[in-house]
């Protein structure tokens, strides 16, 4: 569902001694949203990619700064475009802008955070290096960011919840209740119902999809993972998305530990320490590692 970006380059640079990066001066399109955005440019190289004129997603009355800096992360032949905010826009290469290349014009395929959570919902394997995979790392970022944020002195519940809010990208319920500190490396793929209480150092790995049903209750230190690697060497560092299913009135205990591809049926217990590495049914106390059933309630 990639949609076509058209990317020029800038009129005007400076460069910044010692520090390598160029700074330009961009003027952004019409648009009414706010929306911060991030995703990869595939197909052209990095001074292609410093001009960027978008229909949507930067106020109109801006005129964002883009920061250019070498990335290992991003592929040969490709550029990295991030939105930190409404009035930044990076753009991350593995080559440096050329003035000579200023007018230059050309055709990109944009790939945005809808592309990245589609591929993960299906499951689809993140290839290390590929395009996909940088544009994870990129929205890792902008959540280690809200994240310590979040986690950087006292917070009232409320304004924890308008952070949920931003590295979610949902509207979390009023009713939700999360004690700092939280760690979450990705973010925008968790879903909480109502009435939801996470505890104080919990950690979710939520690439592959993080769904909590209303009414559960998440103990201290949890940890839920939803990425996998390949056993086979060659393809190690490639990820395997797979979501954690979390029902209705679930309750888990401190220090357990969701792995990939796990549903766990409402009203089931995960005892403390637990370690879940597949379906728990509906009612179940599970205990160990890994989990078993030791009764139903």
């Amino acid at each position: 569902m990639s949609t076509s970006l058209l990317v020029r380059s800038c009129s005007a640079h400076d460069f910044v001694p010692g520090n390598e990066k160029y700074y330009t001066r961009i003027q952004a399109g019409n648009t009414n949203s706010r929306s911060a955005i991030s995703g990869i440019v595939t197909g052209c190289s990095l001074f292609m990619a410093v001009g960027l004129l978008l229909a949507a997603e930067l106020p109109h009355e801006m005129n964002p700064r883009a920061v250019i800096t070498p990335s290992p992360a991003v592929p040969e032949g490709n550029a990295l475009l991030q939105v930190q905010g409404p009035t930044t826009l990076g753009i991350e290469g593995g080559s440096r802008y050329s003035s000579s290349h200023r007018e230059e014009l050309m055709m990109g395929e944009f790939l945005g955070i809808d592309d990245l959570l589609e591929a993960l919902n299906a499951g689809q394997r993140i290839t290390a290096g590929s395009p996909l995979h940088a544009l994870m790392h990129s929205t890792s970022q902008d959540a280690l960011r809200i994240c310590a944020e979040l986690n950087d002195g006292y917070r009232s519940p409320g304004q924890v919840r308008d952070l949920l809010r931003q590295l979610t990208g949902t509207n979390v319920d009023d009713s939700v209740v999360l004690f700092p500190p939280f760690n979450s490396e990705f973010g925008r793929n968790i879903e909480l119902g109502k009435n939801v209480f996470i505890n104080a150092g919990c950690k979710f790995q939520d690439q592959g999809g993080i769904s909590i049903g209303d009414e559960c209750l998440i103990g201290h230190n949890v940890v839920v993972a939803t990425l996998n690697h390949d056993l086979e060497p060659a393809r190690r560092a490639d990820m395997i998305p797979a979501p954690v299913i979390i029902g209705r009135n679930v309750w888990i205990g401190a220090n357990a530990t969701i792995l990939s591809g796990v549903t766990i049926g409402e009203n089931a217990v995960v005892a403390a320490a637990a370690v879940v590495t597949k379906d728990v049914p509906a009612g179940a106390v599970v205990v160990g590692s890994p989990a078993r059933v030791v009764r139903t309630v």
